[in-house]
């Protein structure tokens, strides 16, 4: 551990259930890594208590300092004149917090991390580290995504993280694998996928937010279609705004109700059960994101990824080799199931979520900010 105070900067929601502060896994476990290499770590976000609990949530380490900022979203409110008094108010407080820490982490893209954008070009010498999850070459329709990319690629004194590699990039601007996985779970997973068995029932897997731009209806509409009788089940976790509209579908379509198991949100130990159960995870996003962390995950366990090609997913998923383009496997499923060599492509596609441990981070942190120190 360095002697090293570290300030993060997000709009991750947190809740306190009774006392207890809980966020989202992957943060979490991102956090325990950060607290085996800073002194002192404080945490800028916003508490979302008022909302339901959501069961996926994990206990953050009780040794980070919270400070709290409004939703600086545009979304349900009423009052835009409000909203530009809590963006102001929110400056000043940042400004004043980031004083005392060495290096200041900011996660986006999102309102906070315009903001830190603008405060961090007042603050030059500090060490500055931006984050940024999405989708780094298609901004279309996201004018303050652009914004945000268009200053990244102008701050020379900060560090920039992203997914996926990207030519004509300066070289503060690295490309960073976003940790999901221990190494242990690797290697538990490797050995999961050489007694798996892909040549009798398949069953499929969706993991992610029931929205149409993840693609649950073009998935839904393939299987309604497909009466391959080697397809098992398919097994949808996780919820989302079109959470009731895909339920009706389901219920309502006899090709559909006995075939799709609709999960809901479960925590993560439930989720591994679900990737070593099943052979396939089928993921045909169109929605503007980054490297989607459940890719990872599943090939870990031999849940081979079907996904598009949205964002960097090619530059980690290859058809044929340790998973499948989903517009391939839409035409062509039945012979893809019949292919002898799946347990063969499942273990490459374990191999490569070796690239997403917590362990690799960690090094790969210390390297990019202490100079592997």
């Amino acid at each position: 551990m360095s002697n090293k105070k570290l300030i993060i900067i997000s709009d991750t929601r947190i809740q306190n259930i009774n006392g207890t502060i809980y966020g989202f896994p992957s943060v979490v476990l991102e956090l325990n890594i950060f607290v085996n290499l800073f002194e002192q770590i404080h945490w800028i976000v916003v508490d979302d208590s008022l909302s339901s609990v959501n069961e996926s949530f994990l206990p953050i380490p009780k040794n980070i300092s919270l400070h709290h900022i409004p939703d600086l979203t545009l979304k349900g409110r009423k009052s835009k004149f409000k909203l530009l008094l809590e963006i102001i108010k929110t400056f000043f407080k940042v400004s004043k917090l980031i004083q005392g820490f060495d290096v200041i982490h900011v996660r986006g893209p999102n309102p906070i991390m315009l903001i830190s954008l603008v405060i961090s070009r007042i603050n030059r010498k500090k060490l500055w580290w931006f984050k940024y999850a999405n989708n780094w070459v298609d901004t279309t329709g996201r004018p303050f995504w652009k914004v945000q990319k268009f200053l990244l690629q102008n701050s020379p004194y900060s560090i920039v993280t992203l997914n996926g590699t990207w030519p004509n990039e300066p070289k503060y601007i690295k490309s960073f694998e976003n940790p999901c996985l221990s190494e242990a779970e690797v290697n538990d997973g490797r050995l999961i996928i050489k007694s798996k068995s892909y040549k009798k029932s398949i069953n499929l897997l969706f993991v992610g937010r029931l929205e149409f731009q993840k693609g649950v209806g073009k998935l839904l509409e393939w299987l309604e279609n497909n009466d391959n009788s080697k397809i098992g089940q398919l097994y949808i976790v996780g919820g989302g705004k079109n959470q009731d509209y895909f339920l009706h579908i389901i219920k309502n379509n006899s090709q559909l109700r006995n075939r799709v198991v609709f999960v809901g949100t479960v925590n993560r130990v439930k989720l591994i059960e679900y990737y070593k159960m099943c052979h396939f995870l089928i993921l045909p996003t169109y929605a503007s994101e980054g490297f989607p962390k459940v890719i990872a995950e599943a090939s870990a366990y031999g849940c081979i990824p079907v996904s598009t090609s949205v964002s960097c997913i090619q530059q980690y998923i290859k058809h044929g080799i340790n998973g499948y383009d989903w517009e391939t496997w839409r035409r062509d499923s039945g012979d893809i199931l019949e292919n002898d060599d799946l347990n063969k492509i499942g273990l490459v596609a374990n191999n490569m979520s070796g690239l997403f441990t917590y362990e690799r981070y960690q090094i790969k942190l210390k390297e990019i900010l202490f100079n592997g120190n």
